[in-house]
């Protein structure tokens, strides 16, 4: 990767792993930059950036024209419910208006059909300032409706 990064979240699509934010140790700070290893050609490539820095965040393929980056953390906005979309063939990150039904990191998202995925788990905020508790709860995003319910 041409960016040193850790807790960065990755998706595969059509010959490509796409790498998404993360943390760089040395500056001690979360990343928007974004890349793809295409792997017909052996090279990474530098895509355009998130709109926020995020690390421990999750990452979906939701159709074919989007990838999904959901939550993770911000040292200066905390534990992120927000959810940023990806336009593929525009190269092109818009934040949605949809947020995570609670803020989360280190949690996964697994599709499951063409515009359906499953959030699961995590660390959330709890209800003590600073403080955060593990989640076990798992949502099911309905893309086509925009809407989030609890399993």
């Amino acid at each position: 990767m041409p960016t040193f990064r850790n807790f960065f979240s990755c998706v595969y699509h059509s010959q490509r792993v796409y790498v998404f934010g993360g943390y760089e140790s040395n500056l001690k700070a979360q990343l928007r930059t974004c890349e793809y290893y295409d792997i017909p050609n052996g090279k990474w490539v530098t895509i355009t950036s998130l709109k926020t820095p995020r690390s421990q965040s999750a990452a979906c393929r939701i159709n074919d024209q989007h990838i999904l980056v959901f939550g993770g953390y911000n040292k200066e906005l905390g534990t992120l419910d927000s959810i940023e979309r990806y336009i593929i063939e525009e190269d092109r990150f818009e934040q949605m208006t949809l947020k995570l039904p609670i803020p989360l990191r280190r949690f996964m998202v697994v599709r499951i059909s063409r515009n359906i995925a499953l959030v699961l788990g995590g660390i959330t905020k709890s209800d003590k300032k600073e403080s955060q508790k593990d989640s076990q709860r798992v949502f099911k995003l309905d893309y086509e409706r925009q809407t989030f319910v609890e399993l």
